[in-house]
């Protein structure tokens, strides 16, 4: 019985080196949030009304709506500062995974701000529509 050389498992290496990098892709891709009725284009089939809005809403100030817009954007930039920051660290601790397993466990990925990310564009745009149909002065 002879022993498997080093060229019968480079086929192997090479199946689970492409598995693994498929895994690790499939797992860092999110599919795009659908998006909502168009009420805002040259072109749209219809305009909006206060009525569209939730009550807490309906109820927010000019001044009230331009605070929470500041405050989403203030919170957009510290989720994307700190997901900037741990890239490196995490680049790193994935290179030395593929070596050792422990350094994986060390990779931040940050998911409360990776949903926030998600969510805030959202909410931009219902205090945006909001602001429009109030009168009140456009969002910066």
């Amino acid at each position: 019985m002879r022993s498997a050389s080093s060229s019968d498992r480079a086929p192997v290496k090479l199946t689970l080196l492409a598995v693994a990098f498929a895994l690790a892709a499939q797992g860092c891709s999110t599919s795009a949030p659908s998006l909502p009725p168009d009420t805002t284009s040259v072109n749209r089939t219809r305009a909006l009304s206060i009525d569209e809005f939730s009550a807490p809403d309906r109820a927010m100030s000019c001044q009230q709506v331009a605070d929470e817009d500041g405050k989403i954007m203030h919170d957009m930039t510290v989720a994307e500062s700190a997901i900037k920051s741990a890239r490196v660290g995490n680049q790193a601790a994935l290179y030395l995974s593929s070596f050792f397993l422990l350094p994986a466990l060390a990779v931040r990925t940050h998911e409360s701000e990776k949903d926030l990310l998600q969510r805030a564009p959202g909410r931009r745009d219902t205090l945006r529509n909001l602001a429009r149909v109030k009168g009140c002065p456009p969002l910066a």
